[in-house]
């Protein structure tokens, strides 16, 4: 019944991730032994006549990852396993994903096949898993070899079928999240990246002024595709002898009052703005991989596009190379969200 169902998972969740490799997130082919353990010999049919080391397999780390996603998303566990899904998908990314140089992406690492019975050398020990004939895993290296001649440079598909698995879940529940602001709602503590689509309902006057402030930061093209081109927005510069000095500019910074005439006012008093955290996600997920994961650099360019047979195509792009450097500023999620921070600016 469901309440013995939902006792072994939970105990299965926990045992889990008690094994889970605390450097990468992962999780070993023998999940009773650390990758210090070492096969020396098996005495069955084997695919290799040297020690072979316990390592990290993709397609278990893919299929458990998928599960805990999947069970915190259809509420399932007794505890928050947030830290142990996340460390493991970026677990998938780090250890597990090359290039092959020709615009591919495999997932390596994965036990070729494994199981009890069946044939005369899967005994189920520890050695066969690692040295059995048909448990070697695919290789980073797309020169390797099995012991019949065929390439272990590929995805094999029980990895693939469990990161498919893996990265819905993952997008369901921490990507493509989305948020609905009113003027009567109270909104604080927002983290930076955790929603991808903001819509904001509120009512704007037509051709006027008006104030606003919203819990987060909008680009210059948010705001036109948002509000519609030719809206403006200022903020006060300084205060002198009771008059009021406003300065014009063209994006929106996360809890910052704000002046803004809207170009295009809504009939249904709703504003949309996408990609709220797209650059802030890719950042996160190339964490440990570059040295440089956490700097940006903002680029401004112009294009220029050319039609052929009605579709237009982009046929140039032309940048201005007098750019704005810029650093990321962090903070907790409750107390403020990651910011760009101006170091260098050239203006004409």
């Amino acid at each position: 019944n469901y309440k013995t169902l939902h006792g072994y998972l939970n105990e299965l969740a926990v045992g889990i991730a008690a094994k889970q490799d605390a450097a990468t997130g992962c999780w070993y082919q023998l999940l009773n032994h650390d990758g210090t353990f070492v096969a020396q010999s098996y005495s069955g049919s084997s695919y290799t006549s040297n020690p072979v080391a316990n390592y990290l397999e993709s397609s278990a780390t893919a299929i458990f990852t998928a599960a805990y996603l999947k069970g915190m998303r259809l509420g399932l566990y007794d505890t928050d396993y947030t830290a142990i899904a996340k460390k493991a998908y970026q677990g998938i990314i780090e250890q597990f994903m090359v290039a092959d140089g020709d615009g591919g992406v495999h997932l390596i690492a994965c036990s070729k096949s494994a199981g009890v019975g069946g044939s005369n050398f899967r005994d189920g020990s520890a050695e066969y898993y690692l040295m059995g004939e048909d448990t070697e895993p695919t290789s980073k290296d797309p020169n390797a070899k099995d012991h019949k001649d065929m390439t272990l440079f590929y995805t094999e598909g029980k990895v693939l079928g469990g990161f498919i698995l893996a990265a819905t879940e993952y997008e369901r529940l921490f990507l493509d999240k989305k948020l609905e602001l009113t003027e009567a709602g109270e909104y604080t503590g927002f983290a930076a990246g955790e929603y991808d689509k903001v819509t904001l309902t509120r009512s704007f006057p037509t051709d006027q002024w008006t104030t606003m402030v919203v819990p987060f930061s909008a680009s210059a093209e948010q705001v036109q595709t948002a509000f519609g081109n030719g809206t403006e927005i200022a903020t006060v510069n300084r205060l002198t002898n009771d008059e009021l000095y406003f300065t014009k500019q063209n994006a929106i910074t996360a809890n910052e009052p704000v002046l803004i005439k809207v170009a295009t006012v809504n009939s249904d008093n709703t504003y949309t703005f996408n990609n709220i955290s797209g650059l802030i996600r890719q950042m996160k997920l190339s964490k440990g991989r570059s040295v440089n994961w956490n700097k940006a650099v903002v680029v401004p360019v112009s294009t220029t596009t050319t039609t052929v047979n009605s579709t237009s195509y982009i046929s140039s792009v032309v940048h201005d190379m007098s750019l704005t450097s810029t650093r990321l500023v962090g903070g907790p999620a409750t107390s403020r969200p990651v910011t760009l921070t101006v170091i260098y600016s050239k203006f004409k």
